[in-house]
């Protein structure tokens, strides 16, 4: 058969024969439900995230299939992979859902939960429906209401629940890594903590090509199972140098973001700036006060001009310097004053710190020290620890620091002050002063 006889498919639309079954809900966000489910495509059986939205307006319909145009487009190793758009009338769901859907529209948050029971991360292993998990992270999810099967159904019915479907990621995210260390009376080693930034760097190096994602946190930071670090929801994204609404975490915010003026890549690298020093000097700088947004945000702004952060490594000694001179010039008010791109702040962390001694963190080290914790150290195979030489105490050789403690005597008087002016309240907090009790009580 010749070249002029093949058959011709270019042009060629037909239906997907897709059904989705939604096993369980993972968490609630400020813009919607995120729901586990099973993808049927003709027998082959996967698993997904469903992020749902219900549709409000045509406005915010037209921001959402952006925001999936966009998510879809971003294909790198450091973030999580976006599928596409699927909807379903919203009449034909349970009257619970309908009315969860209601509650969660606000695409503004005061605060990440204090507790992590109360976020449901993306952070199950493949499971069969019903089956349980045990691992150090997991929490039980509640029962969802029984939604059954999904088809992709005609865009027909005016009023929707959209479905913006992404990779699952087997793993758990940065947020509860964090708070699982704080419940160990432990910090994430400094060296594995800018390893993860470094690689959320990349792929916001990447992603600044096509917007800006305006809502790093902890949280929105996933590490699979694998060791590799991913950023996720961009539910919020815009343009870079487009004027844009108030939206993200007030916790995380950059002070032009505050002020609802026109943003760009910079302020993700005050963002992530944050994430880096919550995640490793054990502080969150900019707890919003109780109160309605406007005055969370005024209290905010107020406390970020007059405050003069301390340095990580006057915080705790044992952060490198050179780590903490990164962060600090991520962190500068001033744009300009800042990193002016996540290539430069990869750039830093890379040759500056994690690989200026030679073999530094990898995702199969980063891996190896998160089995050796959820095992609480007692089983560490070597091959896992051959991972992790780079962790030696310079006095002690062939001694590994992989425990990091958290404590009171861990902190600077610096680090002690910031504590108290700026925890109080916090899940750290009361784990420092349940600590304290303890010891007092010892003694």
């Amino acid at each position: 058969m010749g070249k002029t006889d093949e058959a011709k498919l270019d042009g060629l639309t037909f239906s997907s024969t897709s059904i989705y079954r939604i096993l369980q809900e993972l968490g609630r966000g400020g813009m919607g439900i995120v729901y586990l489910a099973e993808k049927n495509c003709e027998g082959v059986i996967d698993h997904v995230v469903l992020k749902t939205l219900r549709s409000i307006n045509e406005e915010q319909i037209e921001r959402l299939r952006n925001e999936a145009n966009i998510a879809t487009i971003l294909r790198h190793e450091n973030i999580v992979k976006t599928y596409g758009l699927e909807a379903m009338p919203l009449h034909l769901l349970p009257r619970e859902v309908r009315e969860a859907m209601h509650s969660v529209t606000s695409g503004l948050r005061l605060k990440e939960p204090k507790d992590p029971e109360t976020t449901r991360a993306v952070n199950r292993p493949r499971l069969e429906p019903g089956q349980a998990s045990n691992t150090r992270f997991q929490i039980p999810a509640p029962e969802s209401p029984d939604i059954g099967a999904m088809r992709t159904l005609p865009a027909d019915d005016h009023d929707k629940m959209y479905c913006l479907a992404m990779d699952y990621v087997e793993g758990t995210d940065l947020g509860r890594l964090f708070r699982a260390h704080l419940r160990a009376w432990l910090l994430i080693p400094p060296i594995l903590s800018a390893f993860i930034i470094s690689r959320i760097c990349r792929a916001l190096a990447y992603a600044h090509q096509y917007i800006v994602h305006r809502d790093l946190s902890p949280e929105n930071i996933m590490v699979n199972n694998h060791g590799v670090a991913k950023l996720t929801d961009f539910g919020i994204a815009v343009a870079a140098g487009q004027q844009a609404n108030l939206a993200g975490k007030v916790m995380y915010m950059a002070p032009e973001q505050m002020q609802g003026g026109t943003i760009d890549k910079r302020s993700d690298v005050f963002a992530l700036g944050l994430v880096a020093y919550q995640i490793v000097t054990g502080i969150t700088l900019f707890h919003p006060p109780p109160g309605n947004i406007e005055e969370a945000i005024a209290a905010v702004a107020h406390r970020m001009k007059s405050m003069k952060i301390p340095p990580p490594h006057i915080v705790r000694e044992d952060v490198p310097e050179i780590l903490s001179s990164i962060i600090m010039k991520m962190l500068q008010l001033d744009p300009a004053q800042r990193y002016q791109d996540m290539e430069e702040v990869g750039n830093d962390l890379e040759k500056k710190y994690l690989y200026a001694a030679g073999f530094g963190p990898t995702n199969n080290s980063l891996a190896a020290y998160i089995r050796i914790f959820e095992s609480d150290f007692k089983l560490m195979a070597q091959q896992d620890l051959r991972q992790l030489t780079f962790l030696e105490r310079p006095e002690r050789p062939g001694k590994l620091a992989l425990r990091r403690l958290l404590s009171y005597d861990s902190y600077s008087r610096v680090g002690k002050n910031l504590i108290k002016e700026t925890q109080r309240g916090t899940l750290m907090f009361k784990i420092l002063e349940q600590q304290a009790q303890q010891t007092r009580g010892l003694g």
